[in-house]
């Protein structure tokens, strides 16, 4: 199959088939977030059940079963970060997959989270330097992942809001593959390798997903992810990305020298460079 763990794997809690949005109230914008978007998580996961978040939901969430992470939670000083730490809790909290609101799905999710306790999803490629997304995963209720991503949150709550760059470390991707390191007890400068991830699988349940499968574009080349039609994307493309971020001033050079960065095969381009500025406040 396309995804699952393994023999471990299926030893542990499956994942609930259930669908989180998160957004400040319940009515994301048209203008950012086409409708059949969300529409299309539905329709073609017939049986699991949805629910859209909102930002007094999750506020609640954190607040009843949180309440020492509350603080924290409340002094983050951009909506993006609360919207990443509550993403993660409640994946702890009830399970299920987890989609930012610019994802369009095509096929069914079954296949992917079949046998698994949690789902992750390369950005690109299948090499785990190119990263993990934080905008679809999927897990078990109380996998011992979340507690790990907690963990990172606290440490690295103090971080400067400098840029896009420090939300990516501070709550972003970066805190799960800072978790992922834990969990595998990494050396300073040791990296991911293959059976690293095998042997997470086989006890934790945990199956990360070759990119075509969810993330069959790049932000920098999110153009061809705005196009429909079915020879434009990989024809083993489950989901895709759109790439609104609607949390960032985005800026033509910036991704552009991002794009230039991966060329060259850094494994950390979205984390340096100049970076984008990120919105304190969620106008829409």
């Amino acid at each position: 199959g396309r995804g699952g763990g393994g023999s471990g794997g299926r030893a542990l809690p499956p994942l609930p088939r259930l669908i989180h949005q998160t957004w400040k109230d319940a009515f994301p914008p048209r203008e950012l977030f086409a409708p059949r978007w969300r529409a299309s998580l539905q329709r073609v996961n017939p049986g699991w059940s949805y629910r859209l978040w909102t930002d007094a939901d999750n506020l609640e969430l954190v607040r009843s079963h949180y309440p020492s992470f509350l603080p924290l939670y409340q002094a983050y000083p951009s909506p993006i970060q609360r919207a990443d730490a509550a993403r993660y809790l409640l994946a702890h909290k009830h399970g299920g997959v987890y989609f930012d609101l610019d994802y369009e799905c095509f096929a069914p999710l079954e296949p992917l989270v079949a046998g698994a306790s949690l789902v992750l999803s390369y950005k690109e490629g299948s090499d785990f330097a190119k990263g993990a997304s934080n905008s679809v995963f999927g897990s078990a209720p109380s996998h011992p992942l979340w507690a790990v991503v907690l963990d990172v949150l606290r440490n690295r709550s103090r971080t400067p809001l400098s840029g896009h760059t420090a939300v990516l470390f501070s709550t972003g991707p970066a805190v799960l593959r800072e978790a992922l390191r834990r969990l595998l007890r990494l050396r300073p400068g040791e990296q991911i390798s293959a059976p690293m991830l095998t042997r997470l699988r086989e006890t934790l349940g945990i199956a990360v997903l070759d990119s075509a499968l969810l993330h069959p574009v790049t932000a920098e080349r999110r153009d061809l992810s705005k196009a429909s039609a079915e020879g434009e994307r990989p024809l083993s493309a489950v989901c895709t990305h759109h790439f609104v971020s609607s949390w960032v001033a985005h800026n033509s050079s910036a991704h552009a020298d991002t794009e230039r960065r991966r060329r060259e095969g850094h494994s950390h381009a979205a984390l340096e460079g100049a970076g984008l500025s990120v919105l304190q406040e969620n106008a829409w």
